[in-house]
């Protein structure tokens, strides 16, 4: 019986599919199977009897330290994985599982050790951590790797100083809104390379998001500036795609700690935030430039951080208010509708300024969910005057190109409408010639959307941003918007009142409500009353929760003061109430009609200036007809390149195609490692559990008597390495 055991324990040994070595008290094999001689590379002469630790690779405690480890802390286990040399150089990964054997007084006989191929493994492991550490698309480290290697800097400086360098690209979005996904990663990929090479070898270079990339300068100023130099000298050369040569713009922050122990408790997001808000600030210049982060920028972020946790706060809690400025028909002084303005509070009452929440809206992704709720509550204020008041008058709201090319966005417009019980005419989307452009193509047919759908659309602070006689051509808004700051310079500006005169004649003629914005004098009143536009300001009213509007209908419908158009009231608010308002709105009313026909001798002449505007507008309209000739001439040169590339773009598709079978088969490979893995792990277990079964057998026969001590087993000390 104890024979047949051993024989069986033997074969076992043997035949194990996982490396097995008996290993002696002093550390050297006396016995290894064939599955450890496959694994190592190696005959069994170079294995038995010999110390492996020629065969570790550095840095690996020995069997015989995890011998003296495991005599001490009385272990009767112990698992490891480590690394062997093969005679070819390559490195094998094993994972180890020692057991100590006692003999029948319970001393230490021997060790049995299990070895099993990881390498496979491994290398997916480092795979995985490859991934996690870096971003896929430049191969460069992503925000989290950077971040470690900028602490690692602050730590190890000393008195160096140790800056960070944030590299924003301008214009990608535009590119990819153009060409698609894969011309804008061929872009990245290109300008990684750019910055790669001129960049010095001690310096980390990271891509922390989609066109932000993130250098790591060790140096004083001048250094960080001339890092700084060489990334805008490389980036803003043109870069050959299949579509064609392309041109980005560049912009970069740079944030330097200070040196010594104080610059070392710096900490690593800091720097690489600070960085990017003065990237943003140079990029507000206009121009490709460096800025330096400055105390103020870390105030300005702390600023936004609590005017974030005000936002949320708001949100949260219902503090979300809209207050509504009136519209009003100059000729006729009549109110014709509202706009909607965001205002937030804090939880003490203290409004945020408007242009700050919007910002971070934006940054921190709230600005759908803010969005939501100024339509929701613009359309309820637009349902009470209709309720109440009998007058649908609508409500514009400003939107942002964030907003503008969401998914949901054009859902969120007529959902509102539709909650509120009010025609989708019931409001009316702003938005400034900047947020066209941004918003590109896809911004140009969810307007097409919301027009078909009934809402109305309007072109705020034309003449700011992007002035183009094609938007007004090709975009379908219904209303154009003069902004302030040409209406504060008339009557007495003649540039002013040139341009001013100019955009009403260009709504005119493309048929469109023109409104003047930031009505603040009685001059600037005189001057616009007849020329047939609407008006907003804090001369014709201030922004307020609504009831200054309400009020002001109530009072003159019950005084017969509505105009044959049904939806039109005189506008002119006052403090009082009552009798007396009523009365003051009559004696306005008359002596509105003698200004007016005090004025009439002035049209005259007004109309004789208009025609000259007429002759000016006429000359701007040839000017465009040779404008669009000379854009007929550019599109025809534009088709003749497009296809010459189509050869190029539809290699670089197959290109692309073939990549992603590429992707696919490395995919099916993976999965197929995975479950090679996991059978291996399977095969391990149950080779372990033979074995253990054989060594707890032979045990027991031990315990039977003296004979079993003269088993057929490891002779003399054994051991492996």
């Amino acid at each position: 019986m104890q024979a047949a055991d051993e024989a069986a324990f033997r074969t076992a040994f043997e035949q194990a599919g996982i490396g097995a070595v008996i290993v002696g008290l002093d550390g050297l094999p006396s016995q290894v199977n064939a599955a450890a001689c496959t694994l190592l590379d190696r005959p069994a002469e170079q294995l038995v009897g010999r110390l492996w630790a020629d065969y570790l690779a550095p840095g690996q405690a020995t069997t015989r330290e995890f011998l003296e480890t495991c005599l001490l802390a009385d272990q009767d286990a112990f698992s490891d994985e480590r690394r062997y040399a093969r005679p070819d150089g390559s490195i094998v990964w094993v994972s180890a599982h020692l057991t100590l054997v006692r003999d029948q007084q319970g001393r230490p006989d021997y060790l049995l050790a299990q070895l099993v191929d990881i390498t496979e493994r491994k290398g997916m492991e480092r795979e995985l951590d490859r991934l996690a550490l870096h971003d896929t698309i430049t191969g460069l480290p992503n925000r989290f790797l950077f971040e470690e290697r900028v602490r690692q800097a602050l730590a190890d400086a000393g008195a160096e100083p140790v800056g960070v360098a944030v590299v924003q690209v301008v214009g990608l979005d535009s590119l990819i809104d153009r060409e698609g996904f894969v011309e804008g990663e061929l872009a990245l990929s290109e300008i990684a390379g750019r910055l790669s090479a001129v960049l010095a070898d001690d310096m980390s270079l990271a891509h922390l998001q989609p066109g932000q990339f993130a250098v790591l300068v060790r140096g004083g100023t001048h250094e960080m500036v001339r890092s700084s130099e060489l990334a805008l000298d490389a980036v803003r050369r043109p870069i050959a795609l299949p579509s064609g040569a392309v041109t980005v713009r560049v912009k970069v922050g740079i944030c330097a700690a200070i040196a010594g122990p104080q610059g070392r408790t710096a900490r690593a997001g800091n720097l690489v935030q600070d960085a990017t808000i003065a990237a943003g600030r140079a990029s507000a210049d206009g121009v490709e430039s460096i800025a330096f982060a400055v105390p103020e920028m870390r105030k300005e972020r702390q600023e936004r951080h609590e005017t974030e946790l005000i936002l949320r706060d708001a949100l949260d809690n219902d503090r979300i208010r809209v207050a509504f400025q009136p519209l009003v028909d100059l000729s006729s002084g009549l109110v014709v509708g509202a706009e909607a303005l965001l205002r937030v509070s804090n939880s003490d009452g203290h409004p945020v300024p408007p242009e700050l929440v919007i910002s971070v809206a934006e940054e921190s992704g709230l600005i759908g969910e803010v969005g939501r709720r100024v339509l929701n509550l613009s359309a309820e204020q637009a349902s009470r005057w209709l309720t109440e008041q009998g007058l649908l008058l609508p409500v514009a709201v400003n939107v942002s190109a964030m907003q503008l090319v969401t998914a949901g966005f054009l859902d969120d417009v007529l959902d509102a409408a539709r909650s509120a019980g009010v025609p989708p005419e019931a409001l009316s989307i702003e938005l400034t010639e900047s947020v066209l452009v941004e918003a590109g193509s896809i911004g140009v047919e969810k307007l097409r959307d919301l027009r078909d759908a009934g809402v109305q659309l309007a072109i705020d602070d034309f003449g700011t941003g992007y002035a183009s006689l094609t938007y007004l051509r090709d975009l379908p808004a219904s209303t154009l918007k003069i902004d302030r700051s040409f209406v504060e310079g008339i009557p007495h500006d003649r540039a002013a009142v040139a341009i001013v005169a100019a955009v009403i004649a260009l709504a005119r003629n493309f048929e469109m409500t023109c409104i003047a914005e930031g009505i603040e004098t009685e001059a600037q009143l005189a001057y616009l009353q007849d020329r047939g536009v609407l008006g907003q300001g804090y001369l014709l009213g201030r922004p307020e929760d609504g009831t200054e509007i309400t009020r002001v209908l109530a009072l003159a419908r019950s005084a017969s003061l509505l105009d044959e158009a049904q939806g039109s009231v005189e506008w002119e608010p006052s403090a009082g109430g009552g009798h007396d308002e009523l009365s003051r709105a009559r004696r306005r009313a008359v002596s509105r009609r003698d200004r007016q026909g005090e004025g009439r001798d002035a049209r005259a002449g007004q109309r004789d200036a208009q025609a000259d505007i007429r002759d000016q507008v006429g000359d701007m309209r040839d000017a465009e007809a040779d404008s669009r000739d000379a854009e007929a001439y550019r599109r025809d040169r534009a088709a003749d390149r497009r296809d010459a590339a189509s050869d190029v773009l539809g290699e670089a598709r197959d290109r692309g195609l073939a990549e992603k079978d590429r992707q696919a088969a490395a995919e099916v490979r993976r999965r197929a490692g995975q479950d090679r893995m996991a059978a291996s792990t399977d095969r391990e277990a149950g080779a372990r559990e033979r074995l253990q079964a054989q060594l707890d057998r032979n045990i027991a026969l031990a315990d039977l008597g003296p004979g079993a001590q003269d088993r057929t087993g490891p002779e003399g000390d054994h051991a492996v390495e």
